[in-house]
């Protein structure tokens, strides 16, 4: 239905306007409002504003929101060659960007579980631009992990503490494509992710909006540092910081 409406919506607003004007003919004020012309009336009169309105949220909303919306479309999407189009308004596309960053990092703490961190073929980063009318309105980073075998939208971070804590925001465009990943690839490879300090798998926490995560950073009380640099250590804070989120997480829900 979404699609229906995004693809003939001005279609569609012709022709309530021109079934509204028929039906306006045949409408007199002394009929019962049982009659048939009166329900067909409001309802093509409702249809009208509903139409408005979609538009003027349309018109209202920024290309990047538009971006995010059309993304958890996911099956509205089409292939042409190396980039995605969507069909509904295949001015918006993702394209890979071949940039100057030459090592975007794909070895973070999340991925060192993982039984081909260590492999020297397979893993690997790199840009997806998120474009509208051929302008570039985001750079999501990619990372190639597990020797090849996942794909991931790299998550945020923010340090707290000696480490870093990776998360996902529900309401974002980085958000919105790893469903498109998911749905794309049949798996979610930000869940299930393997931890190499005991037997188990933890999922990549996705967060409401920035302002739990200002919540979970006050909870922690551990004022930001630079993060460690030694890999033993960086690791141990970051699954301590996953165990402190599930526990607020928690705390929240009861």
């Amino acid at each position: 239905m979404k699609r229906l409406v995004e693809s003939y919506s001005s279609l569609l607003k012709a022709v309530l306007f021109v079934l509204f004007g028929v039906v306006a003919v045949f409408i007199d004020v002394e009929q019962s409002p049982t009659h048939w012309t009166w329900p067909l009336f409001v309802f093509l009169a409702a249809g009208l504003v509903g139409l408005e309105i979609y538009h003027y949220r349309q018109d209202k909303a920024s290309p990047l929101l538009k971006m995010r919306t059309n993304l958890l479309d996911v099956e509205g999407w089409e292939k042409s060659g190396s980039s995605d189009y969507y069909a509904a308004n295949p001015e918006f596309t993702l394209s890979p960007i071949e940039d100057e960053v030459p090592h975007l990092d794909y070895r973070q703490e999340w991925t060192w579980g993982e039984i081909g961190y260590h492999s020297e073929t397979g893993n690997d980063a790199y840009h997806v631009g998120a474009f509208k009318s051929g302008l570039l309105l985001k750079k999501i980073h990619i990372v190639i992990f597990d020797g090849g075998k996942k794909i991931a939208v790299a998550p945020d971070w923010v340090a707290i503490g000696r480490g870093r804590f990776y998360f996902y925001l529900k309401d974002s465009v980085d958000y919105a494509y790893q469903h498109y990943l998911t749905h794309e690839r049949g798996k979610d490879h930000s869940c299930g992710i393997r931890r190499p300090d005991i037997s188990g798998t933890f999922d990549i926490p996705v967060l409401k909006n920035l302002n739990e995560l200002q919540r979970f950073a006050d909870c922690c009380d551990e004022p930001a540092t630079s993060p460690s640099t030694q890999e033993d250590e960086q690791a141990e804070v970051f699954y301590c910081l996953l165990e402190k989120y599930n526990n607020f997480r928690h705390r929240e829900r009861t």
